[in-house]
């Protein structure tokens, strides 16, 4: 009796290992060495992710995978926004149709940077122009939305105070954020591209600053229009 009981639970075993076993996918890039940046998870079945250059040669990308059938094949793009100087910050998808990336400026001209749009599966792609960054301190980080209308998106402080917008229709049109949250910057703090945590069933999205170890909490209302700042050391 011990035996069947051994070799049962032996069996139950290497069924549940073999069952958890990661199969690799390919993500059909072309060329060598791309690496993913970050994934946006959509559903079960759609998901997007950007790439950036793991050559070693630290050239720019502006490319995008995405896959509507749980990963059984992946569809590569380009994301064109319209300056090949400009960095991907991150992609943030909605749908197999939808999605959002972020552009950054990579020298000292902000020109071009901000939130970029797609609703055509990434065949192009549309800058939201009301969400400036166009100051000469302004850096894009982050995108994020909790449903389809109600988003935020983030860049680095501007006169002391993260340069922050909201939107309640998509991101047609961005509102920008008062000042005078209660976030203690440190240093020469700003935020880091693509790093943040969102629960859209609490309306709350966790941000991460690179100096000092800040945690910047947001939450925004269901409507998506009110946001509250607060440092979370």
């Amino acid at each position: 009796m011990k035996k069947i009981l051994f070799f049962t639970a032996l069996f139950t075993l290497i069924t549940f290992v073999a069952s958890a076993q990661w199969v690799e996918q390919s993500t059909n890039f072309t060329a060598a060495s791309r690496g993913i940046r970050n994934f946006s998870i959509v559903d079960a079945n759609t998901v997007w992710a950007s790439a950036y250059d793991g050559s070693g040669s630290n050239a720019n990308v502006q490319e995008f995978t995405k896959t509507v059938d749980g990963g059984a094949t992946w569809t590569p793009g380009t994301i064109d926004v319209g300056n090949t100087s400009l960095g991907i910050a991150m992609i943030h998808a909605r749908s197999a149709t939808k999605a959002y990336a972020v552009a950054f400026t990579m020298s000292s001209s902000p020109s071009g940077q901000g939130i970029f749009v797609t609703t055509d599966g990434g065949t192009t792609w549309t800058r939201q122009t009301t969400a400036d960054y166009q100051s000469a301190s302004s850096f894009s980080n982050v995108v994020y939305f909790w449903n389809d209308n109600d988003g935020f998106c983030m860049g680095d402080p501007v006169s002391g105070e993260y340069e922050l917008y909201t939107t309640t229709d998509g991101g047609t049109t961005w509102t920008p954020v008062d000042g005078g949250y209660t976030v203690v910057l440190e240093g020469n703090e700003g935020g880091n591209t693509a790093v943040l945590e969102g629960n859209e069933g609490g309306n709350t999205v966790v941000l991460k600053g690179n100096e000092g170890g800040n945690t910047v909490v947001l939450e925004g209302n269901e409507g998506g229009n009110t946001v509250v700042l607060e440092d979370n050391e």
